[in-house]
């Protein structure tokens, strides 16, 4: 599976020309052998099967997969701290600890991504962080170069990578909880700055922390994707939630400069040749577009604050890095004619805007005009033949898809959200609800 895994990444690159499907036949035909028991190594073979379905779209659920591992985890007792005065050594308690977070972290974004519930809550579990060893350390301190300094490095980010999926299982328990959970006597506002705090010691501590362990040509990559993680949970954290439903400008400022730096952010890893089209990549760059469009819409401060040339770049910066994950993630491209589609609207709509017009969406007024009537006949056209061709249709199919990992589509807007979109029904504060339908 390792194997597969990796000459599926060097195709992409161009450097490799066999065809990975043959290592992970050979992998599958011994499953047998591998999962007929819960075990450590057992684990980490599903691990792995999730890590292929993340970059092969023929690939399994990962959903499925995921909550699979993390049974086997809590099975295996890994999610409970072990005493190195017991049975276990502590390069084994090290193991096991880097186990479980790697299972940790892949359920913490798989669950936002896809809007469901945590798998595990935080609460069942007390394993520690996976840590660096007084050698390790002594390693980076003495900056000593060896084979173990690059594995030093992947750790120190991993280790980072798990303290962000802590906080957003954090920003998940508390604001996106059902209804009948909530307490709306608390100040939600507040739990929020202080999370924002949280998210901002985290981002400089990881950024020191990467930057004291890796070396010059590694940092690059790995800071920007420290800060697209930060981005992502800074969206999350300020974004209508079921405690928060109707966030205010300065939230929804906030939630736009996020989004729209993750954009950016994507693109320079993009323009370095280090991006991976990942399930997960293709819908954080997804989701970042979409946010940005809503936080556009629903928001007169925000419309005031943004320039058509600026949104139209980022439109297109998307689009752009879209065309190239379609050419291994064929559904992509029904994802990103409808993203264009809907960017060609808003841009043609907010050019009629006069800048005068302050509208505010949620007091139940339509910032755009009543009459406006989108140029549909220049719109791009959808790819209409073939397996993957997309139907040609406008208000009769929802209007913003998400790829799933497995070829199916996730409903990202409503028709509800669709119609108020293109201005077939006067909007209301139910926009924000029938929004967030499809987060969570």
């Amino acid at each position: 599976m390792a194997l597969s895994i990796g000459a599926t990444l060097q195709i992409r690159s161009r450097r490799y020309s066999h065809n990975p499907k043959i290592f992970y036949h050979s992998a599958i035909d011994l499953s047998n052998r591998v999962f007929g028991s819960v075990s450590l190594p057992s684990l980490q073979s599903i691990l792995l099967v999730v890590v292929h379905s993340l970059i092969d779209p023929g690939g399994c659920d990962v959903w499925t997969l995921t909550h699979i591992a993390m049974a086997h985890a809590v099975d295996l007792g890994i999610h409970r701290e072990a005493s190195t005065s017991g049975l276990f050594s502590s390069t084994a308690i090290e193991l096991r600890r880097r186990v479980f977070f790697c299972v940790y972290s892949l359920d913490r974004s798989i669950s936002t991504i896809q809007g469901r519930p945590l798998g595990l809550g935080d609460e069942t579990f007390d394993v520690q962080l996976p840590e660096l060893s007084d050698a390790q350390v002594q390693l980076i301190n003495n900056r000593i170069r060896s084979d173990e300094f690059d594995d030093i490095a992947t750790l120190s980010y991993s280790i980072q990578t798990f303290k962000m999926a802590q906080l957003v299982s954090k920003i998940k328990s508390e604001f996106y909880r059902l209804p009948v959970h909530l307490d709306f006597s608390r100040d939600y506002t507040t739990a929020r700055e202080q999370l924002r705090d949280e998210l901002g010691n985290w981002f400089a501590e990881s950024t020191a922390i990467v930057l004291g362990t890796t070396d010059e040509d590694q940092r690059l990559r790995l800071i920007t994707k420290l800060q697209i993680q930060y981005h992502g949970a800074m969206c999350l954290l300020h974004q209508p939630s079921q405690a928060i439903a109707l966030p205010g400008d300065e939230a929804l400022k906030v939630c736009y400069s996020s989004a729209t730096q993750r954009l950016h952010l994507f693109e320079v890893l993009h323009d370095s040749g280090v991006l991976c089209h990942s399930w997960r990549t293709v819908q954080d760059m997804f989701l970042a577009s979409a946010t940005i469009m809503y936080c556009v819409y629903i928001s007169a401060a925000v419309r005031s604050s943004v320039s058509i040339i600026s949104l139209s770049k980022d439109f297109r910066a998307c689009s752009s890095m879209l065309s190239v994950g379609g050419e291994w993630w064929p559904t992509i491209r029904k994802a990103k004619y409808s993203l264009e589609r809907l960017s060609n609207y808003i841009l043609e709509t907010l050019a009629d805007i006069p800048e005068s017009d302050g509208a505010e969406m949620r007091v139940g007024r339509q910032p755009f005009p009543h009459d406006h009537t989108p140029d549909v006949a220049n719109w791009p056209e959808p790819e209409i033949s073939g397996t993957n061709s997309v139907q040609q249709t406008f208000l009769d199919v929802t209007f913003l898809d998400v790829v799933n990992h497995d070829g199916r589509m996730i409903d990202f807007f409503d028709e509800t959200l669709t119609n108020v979109l293109m201005g077939e029904m006067q909007a209301n504060s139910g926009f924000d609800t029938a929004f967030w339908d499809g987060f969570d």
